[in-house]
C-alpha cells in the first residue's frame, strides 16, 4: 500500500460512524440486522455480543441446550454496527430509535422496538481495544484464581511433607530408644554372665585349695599300722579249734574269770 492509498484509507476510516444496538430480540442474528439496516444506509461491519447464559435462570441447563442448537438460532444481547458515513449513522440512530423493527409480519421480531444510539467520537478500533481489554481482564482473573489455587496446593503439600517428616522423626526416635533398651539389656546380661562365671571360677579355686589342704594334712599326719591277729578260740580235747560265736563268748568269760580270781587272791 502506497502513501496515497494509506492516506485515502485513513480519511475514509475517519468518516465512518458506529451505532450501538442496546437490545436484540431472541434468535435475532447479524444477517437479520444487516438486512433491516441496509435499507437505510451502507453497513460495513457488525459485532453482536452473545447472551451470557450464566446470568439467566437455569444457567448450566440453558447453556447446554443452546449448545445443541445451530448457530443460526443463537441469541445475542447487544451489538455494534459500523456505517460508511457518520451522517448516515446519526440519521439511522435518530430515525429508528424507539421505532418498530418492521419487516415481515410473520416474523417474531416484527413488534419489537429499536434501541439505537450513535456513539460520537467512537471508532471500531476502540471496540477492538475494549474487547481486548475485557479479554485481558478475564485472563488476569483466571491467572489470579489459578495462582491462588496453586498457593493453596503448595501450602497443603508443604503441610503434608511436614507431617511426614515429623512422623519419620518420631519413628526414628522410637527405634533408637528401643535399640538403646536392647543394648542395655544385652550389657546387663553379659555382666551377669561374666559375674556368674567369675563366681564359678572362684568357687572351683576354693574347692581345689580345700582339697589340696586336706591332702597335705593327711600326708602330714602319722600313719600307724597294726598287724591283724586272728582271734584264738577255745580248743577242745578231741576236736580242732572251733570258730562258732558261742565258743568265743565262753572263752572270753573264762579269761575274765581267771583275771578276777587272781586279783582277789
Amino acid at each position: 500500500m502506497t502513501a496515497e492509498e494509506l492516506e485515502m484509507y485513513q480519511k475514509e476510516y475517519r468518516r465512518r460512524g458506529v451505532v450501538f444496538v442496546g437490545r436484540l430480540p431472541p434468535r435475532f442474528g447479524p444477517n437479520q440486522l444487516r438486512s433491516l439496516l441496509q435499507k437505510h444506509a451502507d453497513v460495513l461491519r457488525i459485532y453482536l455480543a452473545p447472551v451470557d447464559n450464566r446470568d439467566e435462570a437455569g444457567g448450566a441447563n440453558r447453556k447446554a441446550k443452546n449448545k445443541k442448537k445451530p448457530k443460526s438460532s443463537a441469541s445475542y444481547s447487544h451489538g455494534w454496527v459500523e456505517f460508511r458515513e457518520k451522517r448516515d449513522a446519526k440519521k439511522v440512530a435518530t430515525l429508528l430509535n424507539n421505532a418498530p423493527m418492521g419487516g415481515n409480519r410473520r416474523t417474531r421480531y416484527y413488534g419489537d422496538l429499536w434501541n439505537l444510539r450513535y456513539l460520537k467520537g467512537f471508532s471500531w478500533n476502540d471496540l477492538s481495544e475494549e474487547s481486548a481489554q475485557a479479554k485481558r481482564q478475564r485472563s488476569y482473573a483466571i491467572r489470579k484464581e489459578m495462582s491462588a489455587a496453586a498457593k493453596e496446593r503448595d501450602f497443603y503439600l508443604s503441610r503434608v511433607d511436614q507431617a511426614k517428616a515429623l512422623e519419620s522423626m518420631r519413628a526414628r526416635r522410637a527405634s533408637s530408644e528401643k535399640l538403646e533398651v536392647e543394648n542395655d539389656d544385652d550389657e546387663k546380661s553379659e555382666e551377669k554372665s561374666e559375674k556368674e562365671k567369675r563366681d564359678e571360677d572362684s568357687g572351683d579355686g576354693d574347692d581345689d585349695e580345700h582339697r589340696t589342704a586336706k591332702k597335705r594334712k593327711q600326708a602330714a599326719a602319722p600313719v600307724r599300722y597294726f598287724a591283724q591277729k586272728r582271734a584264738i578260740t577255745r580248743t577242745s580235747r578231741n576236736d580242732g579249734p572251733s570258730e562258732t560265736p558261742g565258743d568265743c563268748h565262753d572263752l572270753d568269760k573264762n579269761l575274765l574269770g581267771m583275771l578276777f580270781q587272781k586279783g582277789d587272791s
